[in-house]
């Protein structure tokens, strides 16, 4: 293909993109899907962002303030393209996977962070094993989202819309859905310090209790990827999770939260919004407080030990048996297991423990807690085998709760 076919067919496929899909609202998914993935295969095809066939930012800031159908297309596109450079081998160079998850990387962040990390020669910090010709291509360009970065012009997007838009609120859940499914596709690599500099982890906490479902669904898997992230500095984790999470302030809205969601088990996915947040709260205590250090306790600490034992008394085997390895864990730090909340705590720990030594079938006498194994486990060959675990993880804290004493 030449330089003017190569064109021909960008401009074809621009135009498909915005006019080739009926309102949002009453085009098919998989309509989008198909759309957007042309779109990116295009874009991984192309040379951007090194050359000038395609300008990838100018394009999506034009259809993210066009329209709500294609501010939709916009962020499925930026999700989708994340999705095949980071999560996907289907046969693209590594030459060009590297060229994208380093633009990509960079077009999520502020301009000045950007430019930061390249006069301080920090871009390791940025994932794609970053090429310096990328970073100053887009750099020179003016970053992502005129500056401002991706990461916050998704946020914007999704506030503006949840907030109120003209074109009424079935049209805000589209856009508030598919944003958050974009974040959630990003969080898990996307610079720290460009989360941190966004209020993106406190509106999250904050639509776990929106009144729409689907909302909630896509917060909380939001939820799930940002706190099960391993974060390479503490600092990274003090900066997104501590600071913002792990606060007394933080931890009430994950209660507040947990209660809204355990009042709606029953609706349609409700359970399984309660279980990912059991997953996201658990995660906290396995993988963003421990950090081995005596002086380092979040300010939250005990509201998240309070917090636990709700997910523990949770009446479903998976549910509470989230909450196992984290007992473990922490009862396994000298500085954590000796603290005055940790040892507050235990009382109620040691009340819910003995229900683990249950045999599988007085379990299953509770009608809750076998109308979730219904849902969880396909046959009683598979509730054994997890009550089994169960038992054992349980025998194992009541040693470390003994040992301690």
């Amino acid at each position: 293909m030449n330089i003017e076919e190569k064109h021909n067919f960008i401009n074809s496929v621009l135009i498909l993109v915005e006019s080739g899909t009926k309102h949002l609202t009453i085009e098919k998914a998989f309509i989008k899907n198909k759309v957007a993935s042309v779109f990116v295969e295009t874009v991984k095809r192309s040379s951007w962002p090194l050359g000038n066939d395609l300008d990838l930012d100018s394009v999506l800031s034009r259809w993210i303030m066009l329209d709500a159908t294609r501010a939709e297309l916009a962020l499925l596109i930026l999700k989708t393209l994340a999705e095949e450079a980071f999560f996907y081998t289907d046969g693209l160079p590594d030459s060009r996977r590297k060229t994208l998850k380093t633009a990509l990387s960079a077009f999520l962040i502020p301009i000045d962070q950007l430019g930061e990390m390249v006069i301080r020669n920090a871009v390791s910090e940025l994932e794609g094993k970053p090429s310096n010709d990328v970073l100053k291509v887009v750099l020179d360009n003016g970053g992502g989202a005129g500056g401002v970065g991706w990461l916050r012009r998704v946020e914007m997007c999704v506030d503006a819309y949840l907030n109120g838009s003209m074109e009424g609120i079935e049209v805000s859940y589209f856009i508030g859905v598919c944003g958050l499914k974009c974040l959630a596709t990003v969080f898990d690599w996307v610079a720290p310090k460009a989360i941190a500099s966004t209020n993106v982890v406190n509106r999250i906490t904050q639509l776990l209790i929106h009144d729409y479902q689907p909302i909630r669904q896509a917060a909380a898997d939001c939820a799930l990827v940002l706190f099960s992230r391993h974060f390479q500095e503490v600092s990274e984790r003090m900066d997104v999770i501590w600071n913002i999470v792990l606060t007394k302030v933080g931890i009430l809205s994950l209660d507040i939260a947990w209660e809204f969601a355990v009042h709606r088990v029953r609706e349609e996915s409700g359970y399984n919004i309660v279980k990912r947040l059991a997953q996201s709260i658990s995660s906290l205590g396995e993988i963003q407080i421990p950090v081995k250090k005596e002086d380092e306790i979040p300010e939250g600490f005990s509201e998240y030990l309070n917090l636990l034992i709700k997910v523990a008394g949770m009446r479903s085997m998976v549910v509470s048996g989230t909450t196992m390895s984290v007992w473990s864990d922490l009862l396994k730090l000298e500085y954590l297991k000796n603290l005055p909340s940790v040892k507050n705590v235990l009382p109620g720990l040691l009340e819910w423990l003995p229900t683990r030594f249950m045999k599988e079938e007085e379990m299953l006498k509770d009608p809750e807690i076998s109308h979730f194994a219904s849902i969880d486990f396909d046959n009683e060959d598979e509730i054994q085998a997890h009550c089994l675990i169960q038992r054992q993880r349980a025998l194992n804290i009541v040693g470390q709760i003994v040992g301690s004493m």
